[in-house]
């Protein structure tokens, strides 16, 4: 029996601790050759741990590529929102001297980033550039009928919906002026699209966790099939059930963080292989856009919820399983 249990020890198997006490020296042991020995089954099964692992992998890396995806999107519209303007239409009766002073009132407001005058001359030549229509002043007997406007841009800190509101309703109050335009329509449109976007990446990292999941207790449930000769074995020496569970609640953790680890790399070689074509879509615009992939924290997040799933799934399929062994028949 002794050189039996010294078989399994050299193998990397199961190990019995002696005592009834709690000893964290053996706890770790015992932890510190679970985790070992997991890992070189891993190893051992070359081709099956290779599948598992990229098929966790690819669902993992799908809500991930999303995220970088709506994260660049907000980067990238942000320009918008910091260029969130108010065009302001004065009385017809003011003169342009007039229209500077009110311009540079509004121009020290703490909620204001640029002021920019539209005269009432420049107003008429760029409708007419635009339009092509020369004939303006002839219509209306020789009179300009467009008013001096005052172009508001807000500050980045004050560019939401709220404080664009309370910077119109501000400008309406003098008395100078005659109306303010503020289009926000594109405004809850931008934020019900990136609020949408936001959703779909939970619900879709929400499906494929649950595939993760599956996969994974799948995978667990057929390596306990494999070895029930063992356990079986070792329940003979008074073995627990979170003595069983143990190693393969690490199988689970490896499955899960090394798929962590590949998601990331998946995730890391999409974004590269787009990186040239946005780089010039870029700069066709003249923006200063940037493509941003997955950050430190946000990698490392994707690697810890590759071990959470993986741990999770290896959990319920071990419980599942050792809950059938332990119902009278």
């Amino acid at each position: 029996m002794k050189a039996s249990k010294r078989s399994h020890q050299r193998k990397g198997e199961f190990v019995l601790s002696h005592g009834t006490g709690f000893n964290p020296t053996a706890w770790l042991s015992g932890h510190a050759q679970s985790a070992v020995s997991s890992f070189g089954r891993l190893i051992r099964r070359p081709v099956a741990t290779v599948v598992t692992v990229l098929a966790i992998a690819v669902a993992l890396s799908l809500p991930f590529a999303l995220y970088v995806i709506l994260n660049n999107a907000q980067q990238a519209v942000g320009g918008l929102d910091r260029s969130a303007q108010l065009t302001a239409f004065l009385r017809p009766d003011l003169g342009e001297t007039q229209t500077r002073a009110i311009a540079s009132a509004i121009r020290d407001w703490d909620a204001v980033r640029h002021v920019r005058v539209v005269t009432r001359a420049e107003a008429l030549s760029e409708y007419q550039q635009m339009t092509g229509f020369d004939d303006v002043r002839n219509i209306f007997e020789g009179q300009n009928p467009l008013p001096d406007l005052i172009v508001v841009t807000a500050r980045d800190d004050h560019s939401n919906r709220a404080d664009l509101v309370a910077l119109r309703n501000r400008i309406s109050a003098r008395a100078e002026v005659d109306a303010v335009e503020l289009d926000l329509a594109w405004v809850d449109k931008l934020a019900a699209i990136l609020e949408t976007l936001s959703r779909i990446v939970e619900v879709l990292f929400a499906m494929l966790a649950l595939g993760i999941l599956l996969i994974v207790g799948n995978t667990i449930r057929l390596n306990i099939e494999s070895r029930r000769e063992e356990i079986g074995i070792v329940r003979l020496f008074g073995a627990t059930d979170a003595f069983i569970r143990r190693p393969f609640l690490y199988s689970g953790l490896w499955h899960g963080l090394s798929a962590g680890a590949v998601a990331c790399a998946l995730v890391a070689g999409a974004t590269r292989l787009v990186a040239g074509p946005v780089e010039r879509l870029v700069a066709l615009y003249a923006s200063d856009f940037e493509l941003i992939g997955l950050q430190p924290w946000s990698a490392a997040l994707a690697v810890a919820a590759g071990g959470i799933l993986g741990l999770a799934g290896a959990w319920i399929a071990v419980t599942r399983v050792l809950a059938q062994e332990s119902t009278p028949q």
